[in-house]
């Protein structure tokens, strides 16, 4: 039978999940042995043999594995083959620092090596390339072995390398010093399918680095059953929105696959020091802009629009800072456009009604704005909040163009009375 590398090396992952982990090394080899560029099947190669209780042998394929991932544009991937290293052989520690400064050095700010449009080495022909199983070359568990470190460890003259990198969205604002503090306090996760990594409603303290695999986001729907409302894939980062904003998780993510995952939590970030003023900004514009996709995608009002309307509106709303006592609309006075409480709260206070707190995920306006009629309550910041507004004239443009939207926006306004919690809103 023949098979695709890709589905040769999802068959070891199977065997070794199952407890065949002998059987899944062999796979692995023969994988690396046609597409030595696959820095994963290294990976999982090295953790085969660690978990047959050969460390030593594994030591030198984590070491050629980070060595690679270090010059193929995948830092990530090298702190995990680090840790793994040291992990695996703790008195290969001094090798693990050597490599984690050659990465400080390539991925930090101002290095040469990198581009804002670089290039990463990838495992082309997993799926081109096919094996007939019958005719894999059996051996002995010792040639096995042999076989193993052989291919686990070459780098052959002729690999194509990438000749500038791509920037790490986060670590690559960091000098290499900084960086080079940051690797040094992280904590590697290698968590197998099903694992937990962030609960919703705990206190977040760290945000993860997806190095390898893929996880789910899950929130808590009105029913109180979970609902996955997005995926992370290797490269992300998760945890950021907690971190940022010091408000508790707002959702659980969790694997669903084995996945290796970068932990930045306070030792890493002091590791940063003064510098962690880089990296804030950039993590406040990814929980951001997190937010306003799950807004977007989870949305019964957007979601009249395709997936391409929805990313170009996202570009149409603006941020905006209320300190405590900032009035958004008047009673008597039309709102100017949709408010979306991104963080903080807004007390929206009527005649003859309970002053109602609007916390993160509170849409108002929407009455005022869609019937052209003054606003019938007042909503003014209780806390230092940060907004996202989307103009009156944009709301308008999209009611004229696409009478989905108008009807949707019709029903909400009449529903909630220019008040909307957005979890009611989430088909």
């Amino acid at each position: 039978m023949k098979l695709s590398l890709r589905a040769l090396r999802e068959r070891a992952d199977a065997l070794f999940a199952a407890g065949r982990v002998s059987d899944a090394a062999y796979y692995y080899v023969a994988v690396l042995e046609r597409v030595p560029e696959d820095i994963n099947a290294r990976m999982s190669l090295a953790d085969a043999l660690t978990s047959l209780g050969m460390p030593q042998a594994a030591a030198p394929i984590y070491e050629a594995a980070a060595d690679l991932a270090i010059d193929g544009g995948h830092p990530l991937i090298a702190i995990v083959a680090c840790r793994a290293l040291e992990t695996a052989l703790p008195a290969a520690k001094p090798r693990c620092e050597a490599l984690l400064e050659r990465l400080a050095a390539v991925y930090g700010r101002d290095s040469d090596r990198l581009a804002d449009v670089g290039a990463r080495l990838n495992a082309l022909g997993l799926d081109d390339l096919k094996v007939e199983t019958r005719k894999l070359k059996l051996c002995a568990p010792a040639q096995l072995v042999e076989r193993a470190v052989a291919v686990g460890t070459a780098r052959p003259a002729d690999m194509a390398m990438p000749f500038k990198l791509p920037r790490e969205p986060l670590l690559s604002r960091l000098s290499p010093r900084a960086l080079l503090g940051a690797v040094r306090g992280c904590c590697v996760h290698r968590l197998p399918a099903g694992h937990p990594l962030i609960n919703e409603g705990d206190a977040g303290s760290a945000c993860y680095l997806v190095a390898a695999g893929r996880l789910e986001v899950l929130k808590v729907d009105d029913l109180g059953m979970p609902r996955q409302v997005a995926q992370v894939s290797a490269g992300s980062v998760v945890g950021e929105m907690a971190l940022v904003s010091g408000a508790p998780r707002s959702a659980t993510v969790r694997t669903l696959e084995p996945c290796d995952v970068i932990e930045l939590g306070p030792e890493a970030l002091a590791g940063i020091g003064e510098e962690l003023d880089e990296i804030a900004p950039a993590l406040y514009r990814m929980a951001q802009q997190r937010w306003m996709n799950n807004v977007i995608e989870q949305s019964a009002l957007f979601s009249v629009f395709s997936a391409q309307q929805r990313r170009d509106l996202l570009r149409h709303f603006q941020a905006h800072q209320a300190p405590a006592g900032t009035v958004l609309f008047r009673k008597g006075e039309h709102a100017k456009g949709i408010f979306l409480v991104f963080r903080g709260e807004v007390d929206v206070k009527a005649e003859g009604r309970p002053t109602q707190r609007m916390r993160a995920g509170a849409m108002l306006g929407v009455t005022s704005l869609m019937r052209n009629e003054p606003a019938a309550a007042t909503a003014v910041a209780a806390t230092h909040t940060k907004l996202l507004f989307l103009p009156g004239s944009r709301v308008r443009m999209l009611r004229d163009a696409v009478p989905e939207f108008a009807r949707a926006v019709g029903a909400i306004a009449q529903h909630r009375s220019g008040m909307i919690n957005l979890s009611s809103l989430q088909g």
